[in-house]
């Protein structure tokens, strides 16, 4: 994995993402749900301007991947290629 450092994001207001990093000047956030169903939050909302994020990725248990919103985006913890890629996870071999 790069060297990039990972937060948990939670200001007084309420609002709050699970995993928040920084790659190459732009701004990254991922949420963990174990809904089959996630749909977009207040708190998303707020994550998304108050971080000026460039994409919030949704994490969940189900087969589908789709978009929620504007940088939003719902994956499938099953497609680990897709994760990998978001995280930025490079293999070593």
């Amino acid at each position: 994995m790069p060297d990039d450092r990972f937060f948990f994001w939670a200001p007084q207001a309420g609002a709050e993402v699970d995993l928040f990093w920084q790659r190459n000047g732009k701004n990254y956030a991922a949420e963990f749900k174990y809904g089959d169903a996630p749909r977009r939050t207040k708190s998303m909302t707020t994550a998304l301007k108050d971080l000026d994020l460039e994409h919030l990725w949704v994490i969940y248990p189900g087969q589908e991947s789709y978009g929620i919103g504007e940088n939003i985006s719902v994956q499938s913890i099953t497609n680990l290629d897709r994760l990998r890629s978001i995280f930025g996870v490079v293999d070593s071999a």
